[in-house]
């Protein structure tokens, strides 16, 4: 054979072998990667009825479908992981269309560690992977409402390659998951309105000091999304009953949400012979546009429990700046011995424009002229 003919074939048959390995492990990396486009992969949910009472568990199956032709590997944790100092993801979440038309996302996203192969499942090609999830059992206040709900699942992971695992999170572990976003179909259901002892039932938790107060807090809040008479009642008649600051702000708020509907009934509680009924009232009342309560709010400013001055204090300042500020100087509030109070004050002149410095010569705090 002809030495140049022989070269020439040696030549492209080493060609062929080199564009033969490339494209096998083309095909290895995509394999491993398992196909990270969005069309990959299908989300759909559906929840277990259409109708619930008042937090009844309201349980949603998610089913992943892998459309690929390859098999993949989906991270089913739902987690927040801290792997070398970055946060990575893999999550999962509910955007909600409340009945009132308002916005709210549920997050099942946590910070745990670590990761282990069991966070894993491979799903074959047409296969799927299914999970259920009972979304209000820590969300109940997203979806205490009553009315029509609209919800939709998306899913988020960026967890792939080397991953910390092991019992103390100290070592590596090789995993190639899909990685990407997934954004399911679209679910309603409806949830029936409360009844007058489901909201006893749960007014009841609004002033119990042995709940943790963020809790309570909740409470609150769905009470002014209620919209009913029975919630109304239970916020006004258990206002002042809690010694949580940020409870009985919460609950300050939620009766604004009703607007004028309980203006009368507050006006009447100015004559209250509680002090911080008195000043609450007023509080409400200008939220909601009455300058009513002024002499109220101006004489419990010498009240000696320091969370009726405080209220007192704030009340003053939605009602009348100009005495906010004279009166806050009048009985030296900024030296208050509560530093709860000495901080209201402050926080208030600041607020209003007014400049406050450490008097050397007086040895107390004063108002800069």
């Amino acid at each position: 054979m002809n030495k140049r003919i022989l070269i020439l074939i040696v030549f492209l048959v080493l060609v062929n072998c080199f564009f033969t390995v490339k494209a096998s492990n083309d095909t290895a990396s995509d394999l491993q990667a398992n196909d990270t486009t969005k069309s990959g992969l299908i989300m759909q949910i559906a929840s277990d009825r259409k109708k619930y009472q008042p937090f009844q568990p309201i349980n949603i199956r998610i089913t992943v479908i892998n459309n690929t032709p390859n098999e993949v590997i989906f991270n089913k944790r739902f987690a927040v992981i801290k792997q070398q100092g970055a946060e990575v993801k893999s999550d999962i979440s509910f955007k909600i269309t409340k009945p009132n038309g308002g916005n709210a996302n549920i997050e099942f996203a946590s910070e745990v560690a670590p990761l282990s192969e069991t966070d894993f499942v491979k799903i074959k090609s047409k296969g799927k992977y299914e999970k259920q999830l009972a979304v209000n059992t820590w969300y109940w206040k997203e979806l205490g409402a009553s009315g029509p709900y609209a919800f939709k699942c998306i899913y988020h992971n960026d967890m792939s390659g080397y991953l910390m695992s092991g019992d103390d999170g100290d070592k590596l572990m090789e995993m190639y998951a899909w990685t990407g976003d997934l954004e399911s179909n679209a679910i309603t259901f409806n949830i029936d309105e409360m009844s007058k002892d489901e909201v006893a039932k749960l007014t009841a938790r609004l002033t119990n000091e042995s709940i943790y107060w963020g809790e309570r807090s909740k409470v609150a809040e769905l009470l002014g999304d209620l919209k009913n008479g029975w919630a109304l009642d239970s916020l006004l008649s258990r206002l002042v009953l809690s010694e949580n600051e940020v409870v009985r702000n919460k609950c300050v708020e939620a009766i604004v949400k009703y607007g004028a509907f309980p203006i009368k009934r507050l006006i009447k509680l100015l004559d209250n012979a509680d002090p911080m009924s008195r000043v609450l009232s007023a509080k409400i009342l200008c939220l909601l546009g009455e300058k009513k309560g002024l002499g109220v709010v101006r004489k419990e400013l010498q009240n000696k429990d320091g969370q009726v001055v405080m209220e007192a204090m704030l009340a003053l300042q939605c009602l009348d700046k100009d005495l906010a500020i004279k009166d806050i100087v009048k009985y030296d509030l900024l030296n208050s011995k509560e530093d709860i109070l000495s901080f209201t004050a402050m926080d208030i002149l600041k607020k209003l424009g007014v400049k406050v410095d450490f008097n050397k010569k007086l040895n107390k705090w004063a108002v800069v002229k």
